[in-house]
């Protein structure tokens, strides 16, 4: 069994499975200091992957700062100081055109720290007891992470082993046999949610 495991999780692992392993171990805060029983995992491998992952696919976009034209004031003619002490007034000179407009070039500003790089540099003290437990974990710091937890919810929302979809197409190979060809998809449907949901009905009743 021992021999079997470290086969499909060490040696024959693909670089895409492990990057998936490597960044839904660091989702879990009391496993970001990447020490526990039987870890021969690089920390900098995992990091390097699940920021990655976050640039890539969860980060929001960069903000872009525009600034808007300067436009230069106009230029105002004056007239010489001996036109006023005289009888009659000369007609004011043609003001030039408005100076060039200048513009101040897009600057876009990156923000100082992104949530992937900020939730691996914080600490919590957390002591999971459930499944459930870790979810709720983001679900109450989904403000300080709203990007983050999204991307939690992705990847720690996804089963750890296809057993029960294959137990679903178990019960519909119980029904569905050479004899009931004929089967409507309906009627397939109830007959599997009554199998499947037998056991939780008889808990309810005791």
């Amino acid at each position: 069994m021992h021999d079997d495991f470290v086969e499909r999780f060490v040696t024959k692992l693909s670089d895409s499975d492990l990057r998936f392993y490597c960044i839904a171990a660091l989702l879990d805060p009391s496993m970001k200091q990447w020490h526990w029983p039987g870890c021969h995992r690089d920390l900098s491998f995992a990091q390097l992957a699940f920021n990655e992952e976050y640039d890539k696919n969860w980060a929001p976009p960069i903000a872009e700062i525009v600034a808007e034209p300067v436009v230069a004031p106009p230029h105002r003619a004056t007239a010489p100081r001996w036109q006023g002490s005289m009888d009659f007034a000369f007609e004011s000179a043609a003001a030039p055109p408005p100076g060039p407009v200048a513009l101040t070039p897009t600057v876009a500003v990156a923000p100082p720290q992104s949530e992937a790089q900020g939730y691996l540099a914080t600490t919590f003290n957390v002591d999971f007891q459930s499944e459930a437990a870790l979810l709720d974990f983001w679900r109450m710091h989904e403000k300080r992470f709203p990007n983050l937890a999204r991307m939690a919810r992705q990847f720690l929302g996804c089963p750890a082993s296809s057993a029960s979809v294959e137990r679903i197409f178990s019960v519909a190979g119980q029904f569905f046999d050479d004899l009931r060809r004929k089967m409507g998809a309906d009627v397939l449907e109830e007959l599997m949610w009554a199998a499947i949901n037998k056991g939780s009905r008889r808990k309810q009743g005791e």
